[in-house]
């Protein structure tokens, strides 16, 4: 019983001790438990100063997200991921690109994602298999790779679409 007792009451000091640690550290230094795939969306915005990053459709074309046909969407952390639409196994991107399938079959359903860091940095990571994600040329193939994005940076999804990520004020 005394043993019982006493661990309750070590685990209790114990807990207090790490609570009066955490106390004294900033929320941005406490320690993070997370893995180079985990996505957190950042508590500053952007991360860009109080400018936007955007993600350009080129070329004109619309592409399907959150309901509508766009040529611009706004990142607000977290991530986006871009692919087409398969309704039998009740998978919907969040940007879709079921309507350029016909004319390219190398678009898969979870082809790549655009994501912020906790740190308010954008990156791109190819998703898919057998197609390509590419980064500003066609020579830049990712494959399963992950890549910081820069402003003017174009993300080729397969041979159909360019999309180009954007700071804008």
């Amino acid at each position: 019983m005394s043993i019982d007792n006493k661990t309750h009451e070590q685990a209790a000091l114990d807990l207090n001790n790490k609570s009066s640690l955490f106390n004294d550290i900033s929320s941005s230094e406490m320690p993070l438990d997370i893995k180079s795939s985990d996505v957190i969306v950042p508590s500053t915005g952007s991360g860009f100063g109080g400018q936007q990053a955007v993600l350009e459709i080129e070329g004109g074309q619309d592409v399907f997200y959150r309901g509508s046909y766009v040529t611009r969407i706004a990142l607000k952390g977290g991530a986006l991921v871009i692919g087409r639409r398969d309704v039998i196994a009740g998978y919907y991107p969040d940007i879709d690109l079921m309507m350029y399938r016909k004319l390219d079959p190398a678009i898969s359903r979870k082809h790549c994602q655009v994501y912020c860091d906790i740190h308010g940095k954008y990156f791109v990571e190819d998703l898919c298999n057998n197609n390509a994600t590419y980064l500003n040329d066609y020579n830049t193939k990712l494959n399963h790779e992950r890549r910081e994005l820069k402003s003017g940076d174009r993300i080729f999804i397969s041979m159909s679409i360019s999309i180009v990520f954007k700071i804008v004020s």
